[in-house]
C-alpha cells in the first residue's frame, strides 16, 4: 500500500479505532476481555509516534460490547478529539478466529478539531504494512461538533462509512434554527481525494472537490449563502445580512488554511454597509478580507477591501474608494455625516482599529452641490481624521453663494452614540450679493466682506452660532457705505445681533443692534434699532441715482429701526438736521422728518425745515427704482426777503418785508421740477423801494427755473417774467414792464434832487451771466419829462451798463421846437450818482430857445454844442457846464 493510502486509514482510524477500540483496552483487569485489547492497542500505538490516548471508566465484553467515558486522543501532548462516552460493538467471529474486528463505534457528545488532526496525520509517519486495505468500522458521532478554523459546526450525527478504498462522509442536524446536512466522498490514489462533498443549511449549499493530502486545494461553490446564518457560525464580531453566490477554493499555502472565492452580494448589509454586486473575498485564521470588483456599497460604486482581523480583540480595516457618495444613504454608517444632504462625487476611507475604536482619514469632495444644514455648498472637499472611534477632526474648503470659504472642526462621539461638535468656518471673501439675493434680497446687497462662524452642535438640544461680518466697502440699497461691522449669536432659527456699525459716503456713521428670527420657517424676519450721527445731506441727495441737483450739504443725525420680513426688508427713522445749510441752492436749516423706506421707496411725513427766516413744511415721496423719481409737497411762510436777497443777486440792506406761499418738487431724481408761488407782506421793498400786491410764480427743473411776478411800485404796474438759475452762479434774464411810473417818486428814491417830474413807460431788462454781476438795461418813453423846469416833450430814453458801475446814456425830447439829443454816463460812486452830458446832435438856437423862454424867441439863432457834469447825492446835487457855438 502506498504511504498516501495509509494516510487515509490514518485520517478514517482517528475517527474510529485510534478515537475507540484502544480507549477501553488501555485498562486490564476490568471486564473480561479488556487485557486482550489492551494487548492489541500497545502494539498499535508503538507504531505510531507522538500519538497517545486516555479514558477514564472502560466496560464492556466481547459479546455486549464495550463503552467508555471522557476519551481523549492527543498528539504531541496536543488535544485533537474528545468524546464523552465511546461504544464499540465487535464480530464475534473475528474473536473466535483470534482477531479483533470492530464492527461499529458510536462517539456520543465528540467535538473534533479538524484543522489540527488534518495536521497531525500529515506529520505522521506509519509504519510498512504488508499490503491491502485493512478492515474498518462504521462510525457514527450523535451528537459532534466540528471545530474549524472558520467556525464550529454542530451536527446531530454524523456517519463514516468506509468501502474498498473510499470513505463516505454523511451527516445532518439543526444549526441555528436551520435544518444542516453534510456529505462526500474520500478516495486514495497517489493522494487523498474529496469528491462530491456538499454542505446543505437551508437554502445554502457548499460543494467541495479536490485535493486533501498531502496538499490541500478544493474547488467549489457557494450557493445561496445567507450571511445572517453565516455571521452566527463564524462568530463574526459584528452584524452581516444579504445573499452570497460564490465560487469556493480551500488551499494551504504556506502552511495556513485560506478559503477564498470571488461572487456576487444581493442584499447585503455588512456592519451598517449596505453592498451590492460582484466582489472576490477570502479568509485564513487570521483575517478576512472582502474586495468590491463591480460592486456598490450603498448606492456608490466602490473598490478597495474591507478586511476583519480574528485577534483576541477583533479589529477592522477599511479602505474603500467610492464615488457618488449619497450623505443621507451614509449616515447610517457614520453618523457624524447627518448634517448634509446631497452627494459627493467621491469619498476614500483608509480606517483601522477595533470595531468601537476605528481611527484614521476619511478624504472627500464633490463636483456639484450638496447641502450642509440647509446651505447650498460647491466644490467642497476635505477630509476628516478619525480618532480611536470616539474623535473627529474636519477639515474642509468649498464656495458658498460663489464664496470660498474654509471650515475646520472637532466632532466628539459619546459612549451613547450622539456626538457633540464645534466647527469654524471663515472666508475672506464673502460675496455679498450672492448670500443677499439668497437671505436678503431686499436688501440689494453687493461687495466683498470677511466672515467668520462658529458652530456648536451639542449632544442634546439645539445648534448655536456666533460670528463676526466686516468689509471696507459694499453696497446695500443702492448706498456704498463703508467699514462694516458686525457682531451676530443665535440659533439656526433665531440670531441676536449684538452690535454693528458702518460708515456712511460723504461722511458720518450709522449704527444699531437686534436680530433675526423665524430662520428656518416660511416668513424670517429682522428687527433692528440704531441711530445715525453726523450724516452729509449729500448722501441723502445722492440716494436719487446718485446725482446732486441740490449741491446739498450741511449734517443731520437720525434714529431707525427695521421690523419687517426678511425678504422684503423696511425701515423707518426720525431725522434731526443741523443749523446748517441745506444747500447754497436751497439753505434750508433744521431740517426734520419722518420717514419709511420699504422696497424702493421713502415715504416722508411730519416734515419742516426753516428757511430765510421763516418755516416750511412738507411730506412727499422718492422712488429709487429702475426709474428714480421723486414728489414732495409743501408749504411756507414769514421768507424773509432780506436774507432771501443773496440768493436773488438783491443787496440785503435794501430789502424788507416776507414771502409765503407753497412749493412742490416732482418728476425724475436726476432733474426734478420745482413749482413754486408766493405772495408778499405788504411791507415788501426791494432796493428800497416799496413793492406791494406782489404775487409771483417758479417753475421748472432746478436750478433752472422760469419766474413770472407782478405788482405795485410807486403805486404803478409792475410785471416780470424770464428765468433764473439759483445758487448764485448762474443765469438770469429778466424782463420788467411798468407803465405810467411816476418819475418824480422814482427820482426820490434814487436820484433825490434830480428834479424829475412827469410819468413813464419803460423796460428793464435784467441779466447776468454765470459769476458776473446783474446787468440792467432801460428803455423807456414818456409824452412829458420835466427837468428842473425845462418841459421836454416825447422823450425817449435809454440806460445801459458801461463798465464796473457805470452806465451809459441817451436821450432824445423836444425842447421847444428843436428836438434834442444827448448822450453820456452815469456812475455809481462814493460821492453820489455822477452824470456827465453833451449833445449828440446840434441844437438849433433859435429853435431851442422857445422851449426856454418865451421871452427868447427870435433872439436867438444858430448852432450850439453843450456839455454837462453833476452829482446827485441823497442830501443835494451840483451842475457844471458850458455851451459853446461857433460865430
Amino acid at each position: 500500500m502506498t504511504r498516501i493510502g495509509k494516510k487515509l486509514i490514518l485520517v478514517l482510524a482517528a475517527f474510529s479505532v485510534l478515537l475507540g477500540v484502544p480507549a477501553f483496552v488501555l485498562f486490564s483487569g476490568y471486564d473480561a476481555g479488556t487485557g486482550f485489547f489492551h494487548s492489541a492497542l500497545l502494539e498499535t500505538m508503538s507504531s505510531l509516534n507522538g500519538w497517545s490516548i486516555s479514558a477514564e471508566t472502560v466496560s464492556g465484553n466481547p459479546v455486549v460490547g464495550y463503552s467508555a467515558e471522557n476519551v481523549r486522543l492527543s498528539f504531541e501532548k496536543e488535544e485533537m478529539a474528545r468524546a464523552e462516552s465511546l461504544t464499540v460493538e465487535l464480530s464475534l467471529l473475528s474473536l473466535l478466529r483470534g482477531s479483533v474486528k470492530v464492527d461499529k463505534l458510536s462517539l456520543n457528545r465528540a467535538s473534533v478539531a479538524t484543522d489540527r488532526l488534518f495536521s497531525a496525520v500529515r506529520r505522521t509517519d506509519l509504519p510498512e504494512s504488508s499490503g491491502g486495505m485493512p478492515f474498518l468500522p462504521v462510525v457514527v458521532f450523535s451528537p459532534v461538533e466540528l471545530i474549524t478554523p472558520l467556525g464550529t459546526l454542530s451536527l446531530d450525527l454524523l456517519r463514516l462509512s468506509p468501502g474498498k478504498g473510499t470513505a463516505t462522509i454523511e451527516g445532518r442536524g439543526n444549526f441555528l434554527g436551520t435544518r444542516v446536512e453534510i456529505g462526500g466522498s474520500l478516495a486514495a490514489d497517489s493522494v487523498v481525494y474529496l469528491t462530491g462533498g456538499f454542505l446543505k443549511a437551508g437554502s445554502t449549499v457548499v460543494s467541495l472537490s479536490g485535493e486533501v493530502s498531502p496538499e490541500i486545494f478544493l474547488e467549489g461553490n457557494v450557493n445561496d449563502l445567507v450571511l445572517e446564518k453565516a455571521a452566527g457560525f463564524f462568530n463574526l464580531p459584528f452584524t452581516a445580512k444579504g445573499t452570497v453566490n460564490s465560487t469556493l477554493t480551500v488551499s494551504r499555502p504556506g502552511g495556513k488554511l485560506l478559503v477564498s472565492g470571488e461572487g456576487e452580494i444581493t442584499g447585503g448589509d455588512i456592519w451598517d454597509l449596505l453592498m451590492e454586486g460582484r466582489f472576490t473575498w477570502s479568509a485564513d485564521d487570521e483575517k478576512a478580507t472582502l474586495s468590491p470588483l463591480d460592486g456598490r456599497v450603498f448606492s456608490s460604486p466602490a473598490g478597495g477591501n474591507f478586511s476583519v482581523f480574528f485577534a483576541e480583540q477583533p479589529y477592522a480595516e477599511i479602505k474603500l474608494g467610492l464615488k457618488d457618495v449619497d450623505f443621507d444613504e451614509w449616515t447610517r454608517f457614520f453618523p457624524w455625516l447627518s448634517f448634509g444632504k446631497g452627494k459627493l462625487s467621491s469619498l476614500r476611507t483608509d480606517l483601522e482599529g477595533p470595531f468601537d475604536q476605528l481611527s484614521g482619514p476619511v478624504s472627500f469632495s464633490s463636483q456639484g452641490n450638496v447641502v450642509l444644514e440647509g446651505f447650498s455648498v460647491a466644490d467642497l472637499k476635505g477630509n476628516v481624521v478619525l480618532s480611536k472611534g470616539n474623535s473627529i477632526d474636519l477639515n474642509a474648503a468649498g464656495k458658498w453663494e460663489g464664496s470660498p470659504f474654509a471650515a475646520n472642526g472637532k466632532v466628539h462621539i459619546l459612549e451613547t452614540g450622539k456626538t457633540s461638535t464645534k466647527v469654524s468656518v471663515s472666508s475672506d471673501k464673502l460675496n455679498l450679493k450672492s448670500a443677499g439675493t439668497s437671505f436678503a434680497p431686499g436688501l440689494s446687497l453687493s461687495g466683498n466682506a470677511r466672515g467668520d462662524l462658529q458652530l456648536e452642535y451639542p449632544p442634546e438640544g439645539k445648534m448655536t452660532l456666533a460670528g463676526k461680518l466686516s468689509a471696507q466697502k459694499f453696497s446695500i440699497w443702492g448706498v456704498q457705505p463703508e467699514n462694516l461691522s458686525l457682531s451676530f449669536s443665535g440659533t439656526a432659527e433665531t440670531i441676536a445681533v449684538s452690535a454693528f456699525s458702518m460708515s456712511l459716503p460723504g461722511g458720518g456713521t450709522l449704527s444699531g443692534e437686534g436680530g433675526l428670527s423665524g430662520l428656518t420657517g416660511k416668513t424670517p424676519k429682522i428687527s433692528l434699532d440704531g441711530e445715525g450721527k453726523n450724516i452729509r445731506w449729500s448722501f441723502v441727495e445722492s440716494l436719487a441715482d446718485g446725482e446732486k441737483p441740490l449741491g446739498a450739504e450741511g449734517l443731520f443725525d437720525l434714529k431707525w429701526s427695521v421690523k419687517s420680513p426678511l425678504a422684503s426688508p423696511a425701515a423707518e427713522f426720525d431725522l434731526r438736521g443741523r443749523n446748517t445749510d441745506l444747500s447754497k441752492t436751497l439753505p434750508l436749516r433744521n431740517i426734520s422728518f419722518r420717514g419709511k423706506i420699504s422696497g424702493n421707496d421713502l415715504v416722508l411725513s411730519g416734515g419742516s425745515a426753516d428757511l430765510w427766516g421763516g418755516k416750511t413744511v412738507f411730506s412727499g415721496k422718492t422712488s429709487f427704482g429702475a426709474s428714480p423719481s421723486i414728489i414732495v409737497k409743501g408749504t411756507f411762510t414769514g421768507l424773509s426777503l432780506k436774507q432771501a436777497a443773496p440768493q436773488l443777486d438783491l443787496a440785503a440792506g435794501k430789502a424788507s418785508g416776507t414771502l409765503s406761499g407753497e412749493f412742490s418738487l416732482s418728476g425724475k431724481t436726476r432733474s426734478p421740477v420745482l413749482s413754486l408761488s408766493a405772495k408778499g407782506s405788504p411791507d415788501l421793498s426791494v432796493e428800497g423801494v416799496s413793492v406791494s400786491a406782489f404775487s409771483g410764480k417758479a417753475e421748472g427743473n432746478l436750478p433752472k427755473l422760469r419766474v413770472s411776478a407782478s405788482a405795485k411800485v410807486f403805486d404803478s404796474p409792475v410785471s416780470a417774467g424770464g428765468t433764473i438759475e439759483t445758487g448764485g452762479g448762474g443765469k438770469t434774464d429778466i424782463s420788467v414792464s411798468f407803465g405810467k411810473i411816476d418819475l418824480r417818486k422814482l427820482s426820490e428814491a434814487f436820484f433825490s434832487g434830480a428834479g424829475l417830474g412827469g410819468t413813464m413807460d419803460g423796460k428793464l431788462a435784467l441779466v447776468k451771466s454765470g459769476k458776473g454781476k446783474l446787468s440792467a438795461v432801460f428803455t423807456g418813453t414818456s409824452p412829458m419829462v420835466t427837468f428842473h423846469g425845462m418841459l421836454v416833450e416825447k422823450v425817449k430814453a435809454s440806460l445801459k451798463p458801461d463798465g464796473k458801475d457805470t452806465f451809459s446814456i441817451d436821450a432824445e425830447g423836444t425842447l421847444g421846437k428843436s428836438t434834442v439829443s444827448v448822450a453820456g454816463k452815469l456812475a455809481f460812486t462814493r460821492a453820489g450818482t455822477e452824470i456827465s452830458l453833451r449833445n449828440s446832435k446840434k441844437i438849433d438856437i433859435a429853435a431851442t430857445a422857445v422851449g426856454l423862454s418865451s421871452q427868447a424867441a427870435g433872439n436867438f439863432t444858430g448852432k450850439a454844442d453843450f456839455d454837462a457834469k453833476g452829482v446827485i447825492s441823497e442830501k443835494d446835487y451840483s451842475w457844471t457846464g458850458k455851451i459853446t457855438s461857433p460865430l
